[in-house]
């Protein structure tokens, strides 16, 4: 199996040419059963993003139960899905993952304000972000 990527790593020019702060608010590495998560979380204007990558293999991503609204989707021209998990958090996030040699790369866009921003931009964003940086994220 690859070795997991960090998303801390994405380089400063590649977010701040997306709008998104480079400066991590904060890193976390954590194992949830046998799979590792990498995250790192980045500001944007009104927003933010969280980076995650995991040795959880897509499909198994993908499926994930807690998911809801799921639309396969394409992100830099790879498969990808788009899914709200609304029982993660009151606040609403949009995620987008899409699979890598070691796993799964995911992007996740969560409002700083609940109802500031209809979920259908939301997803739109992490859409746009997941685009813009997947080729970084590996």
């Amino acid at each position: 199996m690859a070795e997991l990527w960090d998303p801390c790593s994405l380089p400063a020019e590649v977010l701040l040419s997306v709008e998104v702060e480079p400066e991590p608010r904060n890193a976390t590495t954590q194992q949830q059963g046998d799979y590792q998560w990498k995250f790192c979380t980045f500001e944007l204007e009104q927003s933010l993003l969280t980076v995650f990558s995991t040795t959880t293999p897509f499909d198994d991503v993908a499926a994930d139960v807690r998911a809801t609204e799921r639309q396969p989707i394409f992100v830099a021209g790879e498969p990808a899905v788009q899914f709200l998990v609304p029982e993660i958090s009151p606040i609403p996030s949009c995620f987008v993952s899409t699979g890598r040699s070691f796993g799964t790369v995911q992007f996740r866009v969560t409002e700083r304000s609940v109802g500031t921003f209809p979920i259908s931009e939301i997803c739109a964003s992490a859409r746009l972000l997941a685009d813009a940086l997947a080729d970084n994220a590996n």
